[in-house]
């Protein structure tokens, strides 16, 4: 009898035992639990006083008085094993209460917190670019051992219903059931730990993009500021953007300047408040690695486990915000750097707007130059053909390049004028500028080449004066000498003459005596000439 009441004594301990792992922690439990208790204790008692007159029979020596004992002993041993048996039944019937709907009527609410978790931490791993999705990385594998243990839960927790503990066939579905829910707790610990550690990696992601983008967000701020510093020559200047009235008008220059100060400003807001958030996101890391140096009997396992959860609500919240942030960041910098492009092309328009200006008037004086040229050089050509001088075509070649160059310049201006865009206007301007850069040198070549031809023909036309004058002293110079020798041909002969008359006369004598002397001014003057 006895025996038989340990055994049953027994039984309602591994009842008991079942009853309070299927309640852990569920409030709605303790309605059976607590009587349970009761039970137990009441079959511990009947045990232990049966235990008790027991010993005292055996301990006996008189075998009248312990046979006594013994029949007194039995007859409380049947009252204590009916009521150990009405215990049982009380056993059996708060086993039978004890279905997934009332002891464990609290799985529902556990589902519903691990559901909602689930849902929270995908949404905090998507925020953070953690999602699976196209190139993004993919959630840790925890999260999918959580979705699984949650199913598990709900499709036991479903098996079970109305099902009695006191059944020996579903003994197997409530330890698996058992077994779910502790699977369910680890799982969402290990996934809570997993998101964590990847929101922080997220956090330490943004860290190095922004660390990344540092330099070109310093570079952009500093020509931010260089296109919006100088705010005087915005007004009347900014009509000649463009050149030639092209221009976009003093309100679309001050309109770049508003928008890089604007874009200047957004940029740097963010970047402070995700400097802020990545800041938070240091100290949530530098928390971890603080508690995680701490030995475990100086933080109980309760402690660790609540303040690592805190951390990764904390995470939840930060590692999203950084990965928002990050990416205006990069909106933000793109906008900024197209308002410094349209901003510096404002500025570069004016600069091109009055350097073609000034290169058009160039162009001008070049054609008038041209237009002087060409009557020279036809000039210069017809007096070394009069000299009988040929001259080469290099004055002619280079006054051609120079006409071909200020045609190409005109085409040029003339697209600037067409242009339809700032940035073709630019495109245009710059076009004729680079044309120009050759524009004086072929204005200077032309006139050196003029000039050239000029004294080539200058010089033709002198020598042939000087021919010509030689030509007519070489002519005066036979003349003379045809003079001379007549004349003293005559000479000759009047004095074989006067000789033959026997000097007849004194006029013939002095006839004969001037010839003479004229012969002799006329032999003088041959001398000279020759």
């Amino acid at each position: 009898q006895v025996a038989a009441a340990e055994q049953d004594a027994e039984e309602a301990r591994r009842r008991h035992k079942k009853l309070r792992e299927l309640g852990e922690g569920e409030a709605s439990a303790d309605s059976v639990l607590v009587p349970a208790s009761h039970e137990l204790e009441r079959a511990e008692d009947l045990v232990a006083r049966l235990r008790a007159r027991r010993a005292e029979v055996v301990s006996e020596p008189d075998p009248e008085r312990r046979r006594e004992l013994a029949a007194e002993g039995a007859e409380g041993a049947a009252q204590a094993l009916k009521r150990l048996q009405k215990g049982q039944r009380r056993l059996s019937d708060l086993a039978t209460a004890a279905t997934t709907g009332k002891v464990v009527a609290g799985t529902d609410a556990a589902l519903e917190r691990a559901g909602k978790r689930v849902g929270e931490l995908r949404a905090a791993l998507k925020a953070a670019g953690i999602s699976g999705e196209g190139s993004s990385a993919a959630p840790p594998p925890d999260m999918e051992r959580l979705a699984r243990a949650v199913r598990n839960v709900t499709e036991l927790r479903e098996g079970l219903e109305h099902a009695s503990l006191s059944d020996p066939a579903k003994q197997p579905a409530f330890e698996r059931y058992g077994e779910a829910r502790a699977e369910l707790e680890r799982a969402q610990r290990a996934a809570e730990k997993a998101v964590t550690a990847a929101l922080g990696d997220a956090g330490k992601a943004a860290q190095a993009e922004v660390e990344r983008l540092a330099p070109e967000l310093d570079n952009l701020a500093s020509e931010a500021e260089e296109v919006t510093i100088d705010g005087a020559d915005d007004g009347d200047d900014a009509s000649s953007v463009g050149g030639a009235g092209a221009g976009r008008g003093a309100d679309a220059v001050r309109h770049d300047k508003d928008s890089v100060r604007a874009g200047h400003a957004a940029v740097q807001g963010t970047r402070g408040e995700l400097e802020r958030v990545l800041g938070e996101l240091k100290a949530v890391q530098d928390e971890e690695a603080a508690d995680a140096a701490v030995p475990d009997d100086l933080m109980p396992e309760q402690e660790r486990a609540a303040r690592a959860f805190e951390r990764a609500e904390r995470l939840t919240e930060l590692a999203p915000k950084a990965r928002t942030l990050t990416s205006r960041l990069r909106q933000e910098q793109a906008s900024l750097a197209d308002a410094v492009r349209l901003r510096k092309a404002a500025k570069e328009g004016k600069r091109l707007a009055a350097e073609s200006t000034a290169m058009e008037e160039r162009v001008l004086a070049a054609e008038d130059r041209l237009a002087g040229l060409l009557p020279r050089v036809e000039a210069a050509e017809a007096t070394a053909a009069e000299a009988g001088v040929e001259v080469d075509g290099d004055a002619r070649r280079k006054l051609a390049s120079l006409k071909d160059l200020l045609a190409e310049m005109a085409d040029a201006m003339d697209r600037v004028k067409a242009a339809s865009s700032p940035e073709s206007r630019a495109a245009a301007q710059r076009a004729v500028l680079r044309s120009g850069e050759g524009l004086e040198g072929a204005v200077r070549g032309a006139i050196d080449a003029v000039t050239a031809v000029e004294a080539a023909a200058a010089r033709g036309k002198e020598a042939k004066a000087r021919a010509d004058a030689d030509a007519a002293i070489v002519a005066l110079v036979r003349e003379a000498e045809s003079l001379f020798l007549g004349a003293k041909s005559n000479v000759e002969e009047g004095r074989a003459l006067h000789e033959k008359a026997g000097r007849p006369g004194d006029g013939a004598s002095a006839a004969l005596g001037s010839a003479d002397g004229a012969l002799g001014t006329a032999a003088a003057a041959r001398a000279l000439v020759l």
